[in-house]
């Protein structure tokens, strides 16, 4: 068993977006900023993109893909993004919404009736945006947990570990009332899997279908970035040590955040929800987009479908954040509508260090471009 979790730091997700961004150093250049945190955090290698209107203004790489080694990482190398998947894995069910495949107020025991005799009567009547906010009362950690050790012990299809795992998951009492705030890959699983069942697809192939393949994120896939090929970083524990190069979470939790590719594919991604629709290939409608970035209503609530909200001077009001690390790579993401700008930083590298470390060089970027 690997790795045990699949996110440190977003379930503090709420207090981390009441912390203001630090101002950075606006006279060095992208590659300076990245060799100077290299070097201060000791980390083996990280990334960024800087998109501005749609369009990568400035992007750099420094470090290696295994610590002790000599190749170089490079921006075209796969990097895992951890629970910025999330955001991904909804805008797909937004697709399926969409073409009426499903509903945002579908219910778990109406689009998995075979569950219901074995499903904890609080799960019955939870909705799918729910699920995707974070509000169902599904298990936030399940870490010793013989439900957990299960899901790394099965074999089969991905449909196959993910009906298991749903299984076991809605069979589990509620960690609090339904509609109450509580950070789940759980709830993020089965949110998947009611999408796989409703359109009778493979949640995979899904993913592709309805978000890489339309936005041409042709390096997309799951996992380790090591399975699909030696040319990709290794990655690393919060030690620093080199984890085991396939190493991931189950699969059964694709759906929260098992998601690899190039910074260039998931800049598309990124650059879609700057757009919120305006295109005449937008990925989804304006009045989706909207949905996806608002969050659930009632006071002080910050997390919408994927994406983290806040309100920050520097992305002139609302911006949207997430991070996300399966505990060997870490990832963050700032998105600042209003400003039609983002920010994306990657490490292979999990752990405090390692976010500490991309967050220095998301705010450093946020200096150069808006704040000179």
């Amino acid at each position: 068993m690997e790795c045990p979790i699949l996110i440190r730091r977003c379930v503090l997700l709420l207090p981390f977006l009441l912390v203001p961004v630090a101002c950075g150093s606006a006279d060095q250049n992208i590659q300076a900023v990245l060799e100077r945190t290299i070097a201060q955090h000791d980390i083996p290698a990280i990334v960024a993109i800087t998109l501005q209107g749609g369009e990568i203004v400035e992007a750099g790489v420094a470090g290696v893909r295994v610590r002790g080694g000599d190749a170089a990482a490079t921006l075209n190398d796969y990097w895992h993004l951890g629970s910025c998947t999330k955001a991904m894995t909804a805008s797909m069910a937004a697709r399926l919404v969409e073409q009426d495949t499903i509903d945002w107020d579908s219910t778990i025991s109406t689009v998995l009736p075979d569950l219901v005799d074995g499903m904890h009567a609080a799960y019955r009547e939870v909705t799918l945006v729910q699920l995707l906010t974070h509000r169902g009362g599904l298990p936030k950690d399940m870490i010793g947990t013989e439900e957990w050790k299960r899901a790394w012990k099965r074999t089969g299809s991905s449909h196959e570990q993910q009906l298991g795992f749903v299984k076991d998951v809605l069979a589990m009492a509620p960690v609090g009332p339904v509609g109450e705030f509580v950070y789940s890959n759980q709830g993020y699983a089965i949110a998947g899997y009611m999408c796989e069942v409703a359109a009778g697809e493979t949640y995979e192939n899904l993913m592709h279908r309805e978000v890489f393949g339309p936005l041409g994120m042709e390096s997309a896939g799951w996992g380790a970035p090591l399975t699909r090929g030696v040319e990709h970083p290794n990655g690393h524990k919060d030690d620093g040590k080199p984890s085991r190069p396939h190493g991931d979470n189950p699969v059964a939790i694709s759906a929260a955040g098992r998601v690899h590719c190039t910074m260039a594919d998931w800049a598309r991604f990124v650059a879609s929800h700057l757009d919120r629709g305006k295109s005449q290939d937008a990925l989804l409608e304006p009045a989706t987009f909207n949905t996806l970035h608002s969050p659930a209503s009632g006071p002080g609530n910050s997390y919408a479908l994927g994406w983290g909200v806040a309100q920050r001077g520097w992305g002139g009001g609302t911006v949207l954040t997430h991070g996300g690390s399966n505990t060997m790579f870490y990832c963050v993401v700032w998105v600042a509508p209003e400003r039609d700008f983002a920010v994306l930083v990657a490490c292979n590298q999990g752990g405090d260090t390692a976010s500490k470390a991309c967050d220095e060089v998301a705010s450093a970027c946020i200096t150069r471009t808006l704040r000179k």
